[in-house]
């Protein structure tokens, strides 16, 4: 398999941006987790995604990180898996970079997307 699976990202569900300043300012504070800022959600570590507003998933998601996610998407396809295609996203190339699967997972929400690229 030359799209291995790792862990990216676990994405929490808060209420609002107001929890999800408080919870990165904390993981700041504690830690020294460096944040960065999206539309959607704040970053702490790269690892830790605090959403803005409850997105996909009961209690938040995970981010499943492959080299190919079409072809990852084959196989576990194949493994019985199933995936929301109007979920997926594409760059600019239209190669597929993120696709959710349909079934949560312990009340989380599971997607792959495309690792970014090791120099």
């Amino acid at each position: 398999m030359d799209y291995l699976f790792q862990l990216q990202h676990i994405g929490i569900n808060e209420s609002n941006e107001e929890e999800a300043r408080r919870v990165t300012a904390f993981l700041h504070a504690v830690f020294g987790f460096p944040l960065r800022e999206t539309s959607s959600a704040i970053f702490a570590n790269e690892q830790i995604e605090i959403m803005k507003s409850p997105g996909r998933g009961r209690l938040g998601h995970f981010a499943v990180g492959t080299s190919d996610v079409a072809k990852a998407q084959l196989f576990l396809e194949s493994q019985g898996i199933s995936f929301d295609e109007s979920s997926a996203s594409y760059n600019d190339a239209g190669e597929k970079i993120v696709i959710y699967a349909r079934e949560e997972l312990s009340g989380f929400a599971w997607h792959l997307i495309k690792r970014p690229e090791t120099p």
